[in-house]
Parts: structure tokens; C-alpha cells; sequence
């Protein structure tokens, strides 16, 4: 591993922006060149959000590991008390890494938090609503934007004034502002929202739509402080310690939760929230069970079992591992 500094990198500045926080340790600060060096080249591919993500947890990994020692990466990721979600976010981190810079991963397919199946976290509405009362109005609709129409923060930081039609409160979000995948989407606000967000944010200067004061657009630390901030004030004034478990992706996750359990169609959910895979979207049917009151739910294989089921009004909900799932509403 090279120990030199990048030419033209100040390492006290860049481990804040690149890692989000600055890293004490000798260990991390030894590897920041390379985690610097790796920022540029997926900042070319990935949102600011996720390559901010990606570059904070290996420096943490940093702190207590070898990064270029990959089973020790990977025993490391297994014992810190993180979530499966966060262990898995760390592990992609650390493959990108590992693949600059030629470095071997141990097979990890037994591990639990490397499978796919987890069930997001996510929180009824009241709460939700109480953690977004907490928050300066200023912020507070920016959350309440997130929530409504599920964008990912990194989409929603793209937004400029343009992509507001306050005459029909349509947001739309086109290829340029799309993160990953997807067409241009469409999304309907309420007045109020589109209100305040030009109450706080139209008398901006530049052309962001969700900017500061001198005009430059939000990030997403600034945003991160604010529902952190938001989290403490909930947990001293009602004592609730569920609201720990809500971040900004919860947001999206709310909202894809919504949409489904108000239509049962999976596929637009799909492209609400710009999914390429289906598979990407299944895990919010996990979420909202099927009312049994409401649907009558089959599950079949044969295609002969498919076509009656067609026939006798029942549709096809999802398909997974060869098995077809259909429903049809009881009246």
C-alpha cells in the first residue's frame, strides 16, 4: 500500500470530505489516500450520498483492520455490532475497494447479513410525522418531499427550480436528476408542500431547488445532522426509543410501503421508485401482509393452474423462484 499522500490532496481536508468525519486513528489516516483515490472514481458513477456512505464506513473499517488484508475486512464487518443492513452496506464499500485495488475477498454467501431478504424498518405515521415536527420548517418540507414521493436524497439534491411546476405541484424527476435507473417520473405534491417550499426556498439565489441561504444546494450532511438532531429531541421529550431506528432512507422506504398497501401493485411501485430488478421492490410486500379479508391469495406453478386462476378473475401479484403468486378481491 502506498503511504504518500494523492498529489494535491490535503488529507485533513479530504478526510472530512471525503470520509464525512475526520479519523484520529494512524491506521485510517494511513489508508486515506487510497479511500480518496477511490472516491474520485466512484463519485463518476454513484450519488454524493453513497460515495460519502461508502467512504465513512472504510474508515471506520480502517480503524480496526488491514484493508488490504480482505479476511480480515470481512471478520472485522462480521463482529462490530452493526445491523445486517449496515454490515452489507460496508461489505459493497469494501468490494469496490477491493477491486481497485486488486485485492482478494473470501467467500462470505454463509453469512446472514450478506443475503438479501431483510424487511426494512418502518415506522407508522404519527411517528414519523412527530419526528418531522421537531425539525425547522426549513428542512421539515424537505423531509415531507422525501416521504411523499420516495426519492433517494441523492435525487433530490439534483433538483432544481425547473423540475417544480408549481402550477400543477408536479414534481418531475428526469434522467438527469435519476440516481441509478429509470425514465422521467412524475409526482404529485400537495399545495401546502409546494407552498413551503417556495416560501423557504424560492427566494433562494441559484437555480437548486433545495438550496441554503448563499444559494448552494443542501448536502447530505446537512440533512443527516437535521434528523439526527430530530431523533434526540423526540427521545427526550416522549422517551420513545423506536425513532432511533429512523433514517433518511426511511423515508423512502415509508413511502414505497404506503403506495403498496394503498394499491397492491408491485410493479408500480416498481417504477415509483425507479427499480431496474424486480426483486429490488419485493421486500415491501414483506412489509404490508395481505388483508385475507380483502383478497383471497394463490400460489401456483403449472401453467394450466395459472390460465383457470386468469380465467376465474384473479391476477398475477409477483413471480419468485418459480412460483406465481396471483390474488383476486373477495366481495
Amino acid at each position: 500500500m502506498g503511504s504518500n499522500p494523492i498529489p494535491g490532496v490535503n488529507l485533513a481536508r479530504d478526510s472530512v470530505l471525503v470520509a464525512g468525519v475526520r479519523l484520529p486513528h494512524p491506521a485510517s489516516i494511513s489508508f486515506l489516500p487510497r479511500i480518496v483515490g477511490l472516491a474520485r472514481e466512484l463519485s463518476l458513477r454513484f450519488s454524493e450520498a453513497t460515495v460519502h456512505r461508502y467512504c465513512e464506513v472504510l474508515g471506520v473499517l480502517a480503524r480496526f483492520c488491514c484493508l488490504d488484508d480482505g479476511l480480515a475486512v470481512v471478520k472485522c464487518i462480521d463482529s462490530l455490532g452493526w445491523s445486517d443492513r449496515t454490515k452489507r452496506i460496508a461489505f459493497q464499500a469494501y468490494r469496490k475497494y477491493a477491486e481497485k485495488y486488486g485485492i482478494k475477498i473470501p467467500d462470505v454467501k454463509f453469512k446472514k447479513w450478506v443475503l438479501d431478504s431483510d424487511v426494512p424498518y418502518v415506522p407508522d405515521g404519527e411517528l414519523l410525522n412527530l419526528l418531522l415536527s421537531q425539525m425547522s420548517p426549513r428542512y421539515k418540507v424537505v423531509f415531507e418531499v422525501l416521504r411523499d414521493t420516495g426519492l433517494r436524497v441523492g435525487e433530490l439534491l439534483q433538483l432544481k427550480v425547473e423540475d417544480l411546476d408549481t402550477r400543477k405541484c408536479v414534481l418531475n424527476v428526469s434522467k438527469r436528476v435519476s440516481e441509478k435507473h429509470g425514465d422521467t417520473c412524475e409526482y404529485r405534491l400537495n399545495e401546502k408542500i409546494v407552498a413551503d417550499i417556495l416560501r423557504f426556498h424560492g427566494n433562494r439565489k441559484g437555480d437548486w431547488l433545495f438550496c441554503g441561504k448563499d444559494g448552494r444546494k443542501l448536502n447530505y450532511n446537512i440533512l443527516k445532522h437535521v434528523i439526527v438532531a430530530a431523533r434526540k429531541k423526540v427521545l427526550a421529550k416522549y422517551g420513545i426509543k423506536e425513532v432511533k431506528k429512523i433514517h433518511i432512507h426511511t423515508f423512502r422506504d415509508y413511502f414505497a410501503t404506503m403506495l403498496y398497501a394503498k394499491t397492491k401493485d408491485i410493479l408500480l411501485v416498481k417504477e415509483k421508485l425507479r427499480h431496474k430488478r424486480l426483486e429490488n421492490t419485493l421486500k415491501y410486500i414483506k412489509v404490508v401482509q395481505w388483508n385475507i379479508k380483502q383478497y383471497d391469495v394463490k400460489i401456483v406453478e403449472k401453467p394450466e393452474e395459472i390460465k383457470k386462476l386468469l380465467e376465474e378473475g384473479y391476477t398475477v401479484e409477483l413471480q419468485k423462484n418459480g412460483k406465481v403468486y396471483m390474488k383476486k378481491p373477495i366481495i
